[in-house]
């Protein structure tokens, strides 16, 4: 059996030209995803790219555009940034569930993301913010998070492209945002459901989901702000989005009622937080 080959490129077009003439490539930032896929055999790459060694996806910070996170950024870092839980508490809330404090300080955000777990903790709530990603190709070129997923696992990246951060929106004034987990168990778990939301005063009302269908899911819910029965309206467009299944953690039944009761809720709290 051939060696795996490791390879840690310091610049992003080096990186991509590795990546387009090797398939059998992987990228690594933080890894904790991609090591468990090795040790259990589902993956098995011919070479690793470590993407730590370009300057470009440690960047973190929060200016007029809203808040970059880099490829490199580890859960911890983004979650102890300041900006993060004055400005998007439910990231902040998502983070803060996302695996044990250990997993969190090797975890990158945008590793949540490109893993594209269907339960990922980010992805609902980086949803409903509008997040977009830097995908490094020949060039750097955007795409919205929206169009990533394209299933179980999969994203939508070209061979040699990997994403070398993403941009999360900066709220408008008096934007809520809110994100809540059910697990098996308390503390560290993969989610049952995630149920996330965001509302804006100027018209803004956007729910994200996990492990409720192939991929996550976002719902927008903008016309539904001068509903007098908005709540049971945003219960049922919700559901009407989702096709959850029944596995080892829950059922679909299950599912189904905790994705009605966090809607509810997420809906409930985001606006008595806002006063209305």
């Amino acid at each position: 059996m051939a060696a795996l080959e490791y390879i840690k490129p310091t610049d992003s077009i080096e990186a991509y030209n590795i990546l387009k003439n090797n398939p059998g490539a992987k990228v690594i930032a933080g890894g904790t995803d991609l090591m468990v896929m090795m040790r259990n055999e589902s993956i098995k790459p011919e070479c690793i790219v470590d993407i730590k060694g370009i300057e470009a996806t440690h960047i973190l910070r929060f200016d007029e555009n809203g808040l970059y996170i880099g490829a490199s950024c580890t859960a911890n870092e983004v979650m102890n940034f300041g900006p993060v839980k004055e400005y998007y508490p439910g990231l902040y809330d998502a983070l803060k569930g996302l695996a044990t404090y250990q997993v969190r300080n090797r975890a990158t955000v945008v590793g949540n993301l490109c893993n594209a777990s269907p339960a990922a903790d980010t992805a609902p709530v980086l949803l409903a913010m509008g997040a977009y990603l830097d995908i490094q190709g020949p060039a750097v070129w955007q795409k919205p998070l929206l169009e990533f997923f394209t299933g179980v696992k999969k994203n939508s990246l070209s061979q040699g492209e990997f994403v070398q951060g993403l941009t999360v929106p900066r709220p408008e004034p008096g934007e809520k945002s809110i994100y809540y987990k059910k697990g098996r168990i308390k503390g560290a778990d993969l989610s049952i459901v995630g149920v996330a939301g965001v509302f804006s005063r100027k018209g803004k009302l956007r729910i994200g989901l996990g492990s409720v269908y192939t991929t996550p899911v976002l719902v927008v819910a903008d016309d539904l702000l001068d509903k007098d029965d908005l709540k049971d309206r945003l219960v049922e467009r919700v559901l009407n989005s989702i096709n959850p299944i029944t596995d080892t953690r829950a059922s679909r039944e299950y599912r189904i009622d905790m994705t009605r009761y966090y809607t509810f809720k997420v809906a409930e709290d985001l606006m008595r937080e806002a006063s209305i």
